[in-house]
């Protein structure tokens, strides 16, 4: 609603190339390409995925969507800002990609989290659990963020938990449209809006792990 609203404001000509960075949900940004295109305008979706320092660096991953010859012509700007630029397909493409990222990233996190919650009342230090575990097959990008933003308390990975939530939403719709038997997605996007009715959406998202740390009664930290 809110990309629809801006584009509307600006006087764009027959042949403009929009190109969207931001995370939207792929039927509305479907619906609004189509639109654009009876004015002769042209149209990618380009979410990024890096976190704050991979957008302060230009090291960002782009989720592009859109025809061959619009994303060919848009990745002369997205490269500006990317290290990597794929090509996720039609134009909505780059935004379901997106949010299923995002609700991996969410779900990786909250599956840690968990684990090492047992593994502490079991008398294994979450540190000590970590150090194997980033060493072994059960390593992921959350594992290795879990000491620095939650076993520390510091919570500030630096991406609003209201912006995640939203994300794992769009996500969760994607999934309940595709696949409707799905039961863990589902479930991670739940726990996406009770972290947020807890902490707020302006809180940190690695505060999920401290919904799963509360109803534990204990803390990894």
């Amino acid at each position: 609603a809110h990309v629809k609203e801006v584009l509307n404001q600006v006087p764009l000509q027959p042949g403009s190339l929009v190109i969207d960075c931001t995370s939207g949900d792929p039927e509305q940004t479907s619906a609004l390409a189509a639109q654009l295109a009876t004015r002769g305008i042209r149209f990618v979706d380009a979410p990024v995925s890096g976190g704050p320092k991979g957008a302060a660096a230009g090291s960002v991953t782009s989720m592009v969507g859109g025809s061959p010859a619009d994303v060919a012509d848009a990745s002369v700007f997205i490269e500006a800002w990317s290290k990597k630029v794929v090509h996720c397909g039609p134009v909505g493409a780059g935004d379901a990609t997106k949010s299923i990222n995002n609700v991996l990233n969410s779900a990786h996190l909250l599956l840690a989290t968990e684990g090492m919650l047992a593994l502490k009342k079991y008398g294994v230090q979450p540190s000590t659990a970590l150090e194997a575990i980033n060493g072994g097959s059960g390593m992921s990008l959350q594992t290795t963020r879990l000491p620095d933003n939650v076993l520390s308390r510091k919570f500030a990975y630096g991406f609003a938990l209201g912006l995640m939530r939203k994300d794992c939403k769009i996500a969760g719709g994607l999934v309940a449209s595709q696949t409707p038997s799905a039961t863990l997605i589902p479930r991670v996007v739940d726990l996406l809006g009770e972290a947020e009715a807890a902490f707020g959406p302006d809180a940190d998202y690695t505060q999920i792990a401290q919904l799963l740390e509360d109803r534990a009664g204990a803390t990894l930290g």
